[in-house]
């Protein structure tokens, strides 16, 4: 990796996964700055599916789920009955993005910052709204369904334990 500036702004000069040459911008003013851009810009070049896996939302992963079990019940392997069911709830996951589930463990936007403390929050915040642990059970066997679905596209890279 090289930097270039071009007047003002700093330019990164790297080969991508496929051994071209790019010339790309960082944006940046700051040399310092540039060079951080430009290892992530590098990264993302060299190995497309870290950043997919950096990028990816919890939201998207559970609507990438969604679209396979549409899929799947277009083709006649899974009842419209199921979709529905995996759909509503998947949206319990997707709605406690936006509620705090406690100060320390709120469900994070980010697939890649998801960890045992947020599913553990996540059965506390559901218990509390009054809800049995096989509604609960449920919840997480679509939260699972949606990680492997994930990590066998390679938009997520964490561990489903």
């Amino acid at each position: 990796m090289r930097l270039v500036k071009r007047g003002k702004v700093w330019h990164a000069r790297f080969y991508d996964h496929d051994r071209r040459r790019r010339l790309v911008s960082t944006h940046c003013h700051d040399k310092a700055a540039a060079e951080a851009v430009a290892r992530r810009l590098e990264r993302d070049a060299g190995d497309p599916d870290h950043a997919r896996a950096r990028d990816a939302t919890l939201t998207s992963l559970l609507e990438d789920m969604i679209r396979d079990c549409e899929e799947l019940a277009r083709a006649g392997k899974m009842a419209p009955e199921t979709v529905e069911f995996y759909r509503k709830r998947a949206g319990h996951l997707v709605r406690l993005q936006a509620e705090p589930l406690g100060e320390d463990a709120p469900l994070p936007l980010m697939a890649r910052d998801l960890g045992a403390r947020h599913v553990d929050a996540f059965i506390s915040q559901r218990r509390s709204e009054g809800r049995g642990d096989n509604t609960i059970s449920k919840e997480l066997v679509t939260l699972r369904k949606a990680l492997k679905l994930a990590k066998r596209r390679k938009r997520w890279r964490g561990d489903l334990d």
